[in-house]
C-alpha cells in the first residue's frame, strides 16, 4: 500500500518515523519542512519517506539570486491567495485575520 498526502509540517514530522513500522511508502506532498529530507531520511535513515515538493528554503534561493542582481528594486509583488493575502495588512497583529469573501472585494 503506498500512502499520499499531509500538507502539515508538523504532521509529516509525526508520520515520518512511524512508516518503517508500518511497512508502508509514504509521498508528501507538500509538507514544505527541511526537516522531513535532512532529518528523518538523511539522518535517522528512514527510506520510506519520499517528497514531491521543495523545502521552504529551497523556495526563497531563487527570489534571492534574482534581486541580488537588481538592487535598485526596493518593492515587489506577487499573486496570492485571499487567506495569505488577509496576512499581509500592514500593522501589528491583532487576533485572526480572516479575508472577506471574494464576493465582496
Amino acid at each position: 500500500m503506498l500512502l499520499f498526502g499531509v500538507d502539515s509540517s508538523g504532521v509529516c514530522m509525526a508520520v515520518g518515523p512511524v512508516l518503517p513500522e508500518l511497512d508502508r511508502i509514504h509521498i508528501f506532498c507538500h509538507a514544505a519542512t527541511e526537516k522531513l529530507t535532512e532529518q528523518l531520511v538523511y539522518e535517522k535513515g528512514i527510506k520510506n519517506i519520499f517528497r514531491i515538493s521543495v523545502p521552504t528554503y529551497q523556495d526563497s534561493i531563487v527570489a534571492a539570486m534574482v534581486f541580488k542582481d537588481f538592487p535598485e528594486i526596493k518593492t515587489w509583488a506577487g499573486i496570492i491567495g485571499p487567506m495569505w493575502s488577509s496576512w499581509l495588512r500592514p500593522g501589528p497583529p491583532s487576533g485572526p485575520r480572516i479575508s472577506p469573501p471574494m464576493s465582496q472585494r
